[in-house]
């Protein structure tokens, strides 16, 4: 990908920070437990995934799960948020890699989020989750502060890529705006669970993603 200094620095930054989740931890039991909590508070939602009830749904005795997250839920959903951001954003990275012009780069950062977004349900109860983190605090302090260094990350692709593209103001207040659309298209795009219509949503995505940048761009302009 030929790409510019700005956007190498943010791909950089955004590696090196996944980099630095340790994994090593988390077994094969590990990940299916967190696999089953998720579906789990996906299904039935979060206030419902205790341990009792996930035990239950895993046919085993609640003191197991405590074998495997000695600190009970708040250790199972700070591992389950940190495996989830780690598989979306190492998903888009490694798509980026076949980008080879801004505009590629910036329509692949878009497929990989409405993919993710449509196909994994269970993304829409994370978003949920941490949108409550906001007027609640459920999160543990450690864990909000990452989520929130990955977002601005993220975002940070987002702008840099965009700005490589041509635009030059507005970029910031649009890139938030895109990333809300990006993760509500489970609600707007009405998607009947068919794979041949992922590809059409992906194009409107993609489309109206494009006119944000622009009306945005042409409002900064015009409020000068």
């Amino acid at each position: 990908m030929v790409e510019s200094s700005d956007r190498r620095d943010a791909i950089r930054a955004l590696q090196g920070r996944l980099d630095e989740f340790d994994f090593s931890r988390l077994t094969n039991s590990r990940v299916h437990i967190l696999r089953v909590f998720l579906e789990l508070a996906t299904r039935e939602g979060y206030s419902s995934a205790s341990m009792r009830t996930l035990a239950k749904e895993l046919d085993i005795k609640a003191p197991s799960l405590y074998s495997h997250f000695p600190g009970g839920r708040d250790e199972m959903v700070s591992a389950a948020l940190m495996w989830h951001h780690n598989g979306f954003y190492s998903a888009v990275l490694g798509a980026l890699v076949d980008a080879e012009t801004p505009d590629e780069a910036w329509d692949t950062i878009i497929s990989v989020h409405v993919r993710r977004q449509l196909m994994m349900p269970e993304y829409d109860m994370i978003d949920l989750l941490i949108a409550s983190d906001r007027h609640s605090g459920v999160l543990q302090d450690d864990v909000r502060t990452t989520l929130i260094q990955l977002h601005s990350l993220y975002s940070a692709l987002f702008e840099t890529t965009a700005r490589e593209m041509g635009y030059s103001t507005g970029v910031e207040d649009a890139v938030a705006m895109i990333v809300s659309f990006l993760d509500g298209v489970s609600s707007w795009s009405r998607w009947d669970g068919s794979i041949e219509t992922v590809d059409e949503i992906v194009v409107k995505a993609t489309a109206v993603s494009r006119s944000i940048l622009d009306v945005q761009a042409r409002l900064e302009v015009s409020s000068r």
